[in-house]
This record gives C-alpha cells, structure tokens and sequence, in this order.
C-alpha cells in the first residue's frame, strides 16, 4: 500500500499481526482530465477531517480547464465549474501542472517562470497537499 494513507492506518488496526509492504504512487497523472477524475480515487478522509477550504483552479497551455475543489471536514467536492467564493484561486499553465504532481518542477519555480499564479493564501495549498497521498 501507498505510505502514509487512510488504507495505511486501517491496515495496521485491523491486522497488528501481518507485515505492512509498501509499493510507490503509481496514480501520477498525465493529463489534467486525469489530475481532476482522479482526485475522488486518492482522497484520504480521516487526513482531511479538520480541513475546510475551496480552491478554484484554472489551467491553461495546452489543456485549458477549470474545476473548483472544494474540501469540507472530509468530505470532497469537484466541480467542472468556478463554484463559490474561493480561498484560493490557483491558475497554471497545464504542463507545468502535470510535471509539478509527478515531481519534475517545483511550486516556487512556478512562480519564478510565470507559469504558476496563486491568489490568496498559499496555506491553502498546502492543506490541499494534506488531503491526498505523496
């Protein structure tokens, strides 16, 4: 199992007695259509729990698209749509997206490069990080 997730924490409870194996994320996306389906498959509820937040994310480039994510005391919401008022709005150029969720750029480059915007609260984001595993 993926490290440091929901399945991790039930596993170990309810069998102490069998040995834990750990295997990589394999759920790296490759499109944005993907990055956005995906999110209801590896959202982690109990890490969740305490958070309460909506972003809204706008991509552009090569797959434009917009989503609002909204996170609710475990509870998850996607939306092809803005929805609401957002505590963060998030908008990327869609390849640097993909390569910053597979590990082959960084936030701050993003920012650096003009590729990233963020507008309100980068706190956010990181709660966001929280919900889903590394």
């Amino acid at each position: 199992m993926v490290p440091n997730t929901d399945a991790e924490e039930y596993v170990k409870k309810r069998f102490p007695h069998k040995n834990v194996r750990y295997v990589g994320n394999s759920l790296r996306p490759n499109s944005i259509d993907t990055f956005i389906n995906g999110l209801r498959s590896v959202f982690q509820r109990k890490r969740a729990s305490a958070v309460d937040i909506n972003l809204h994310f706008t991509f552009t480039g090569k797959e434009p698209a917009i989503a609002t994510v909204r996170i609710n005391k475990g509870k998850l919401e996607v939306k092809r749509f803005h929805d609401g008022k957002a505590d963060l709005k998030v908008t990327a150029d869609s390849s640097f997206w993909i390569d910053f969720l597979n590990q082959r750029r960084s936030i701050p480059m993003g920012l650096l490069a003009g590729k990233l915007r963020l507008s309100g609260s980068p706190v956010h984001l990181l709660s966001f990080k929280k919900c889903f595993p590394v």
